[in-house]
């Protein structure tokens, strides 16, 4: 089964680019042993210019996958 999510912002960036982030750091700890919140803001950032504007948001995006990876282990 495939889902799929749509979700926005007035300039795509803000909220839209967190969602992508954590969105993307589930799928990689099901494919992955370990999740790189860097190279997670990196790639969306070359995609899309400005995404994750704020120390805060970076900051929630690690305290998610470190979660994420006690959830599961």
């Amino acid at each position: 089964m495939c889902l799929l999510s749509l979700v926005s912002c007035s300039a795509g960036i803000g909220r839209t680019g967190t969602f992508i982030a954590l969105d993307y750091m589930l799928e990689e700890g099901t494919e992955r042993e370990s999740l790189d919140v860097i190279n997670c803001v990196s790639k969306l950032r070359q995609q899309r210019a400005h995404s994750i504007q704020t120390k805060v948001i970076i900051n929630f995006i690690f305290e998610f996958a470190f979660q994420a990876e006690t959830a599961v282990s």
